[in-house]
């Protein structure tokens, strides 16, 4: 393995170089986050330590995988322990924003720098997305990229350098009033959907939770309501 000083946007990137079963040669780029003035020798003694600690790794292959499939193989491998609701989200985020993303740039993990999780990150809101959901985006990388450093596929998460969009505070929609409550129940009265409309507006009930809800749950003797089970829907 060998390795190289190469500076862009005015800042020191280590590049290794290593070679694949095939024989062919991939590389890693690393953000030393040093710029260029004055870190020419602190750059370089950076880039022997690289040099050292990738000595020893000897499956470079991970390195070649697309991002969007190591995040997709995160995904499956412990989707026995993420939460239904939760894995239906990271799916769309895989599907609909990743992959189309990263794919058309056929952005490699060996390739994947903190910049290049920035730009995207910079790509969703303008797009519209809001800063928040970004954040969820920046989350689930991070986890997968750090799942696959625990699994020994690649050695650093570079996650942990991007800057991630700032939190925002959300301000949605205003409650209903006490008065629109009331002229919602008289409109639905007589609606099969009356019962769920009730439940929701006096009990702040979630959707799942009145999906769940059974005659079970209900104790007309000692007049109280329990939530012991939800309804979601998950995909197959």
């Amino acid at each position: 393995m060998t390795g190289s000083l190469q500076i862009k946007n005015d800042t020191y990137y280590a590049v290794l170089n290593f070679r694949n079963s095939e024989g062919k040669r991939v590389q890693k780029w690393i953000n030393l986050n040093m710029p260029v003035r004055d870190n020419k020798r602190r750059a370089e003694a950076a880039l022997n330590e690289l040099l050292v600690q990738y000595q020893d790794y000897e499956n470079i292959e991970p390195m070649n995988l697309l991002l969007s499939r190591l995040v997709a193989q995160w995904l499956e491998t412990n989707r026995p322990n993420i939460a239904v609701t939760t894995y239906d989200q990271y799916f769309l985020i895989l599907n609909k924003h990743l992959t189309p993303y990263f794919d058309s740039k056929k952005m490699t993990v060996s390739k994947l720098t903190a910049g290049d999780l920035e730009d995207y990150y910079a790509f969703k809101v303008q797009e519209g997305l809001s800063s928040n959901s970004v954040i969820k985006h920046h989350a689930m990388i991070r986890t997968a990229l750090q799942w696959a450093v625990k699994h020994r596929l690649i050695r650093e998460n570079v996650a942990d350098f991007a800057q991630k969009p700032s939190h925002v505070r959300y301000h949605g929609a205003e409650p209903y009033t006490i008065q629109e409550v009331a002229n919602l129940l008289q409109l639905t009265a007589n609606e099969p959907i009356a019962v769920p409309i009730f439940l929701a507006s006096f009990y702040g009930m979630r959707r799942s939770e009145l999906l769940g809800l059974r005659w079970s749950a209900i104790n007309f003797q000692q007049g109280t309501l329990s939530i012991s089970t939800t309804v979601v829907r998950e995909k197959q």
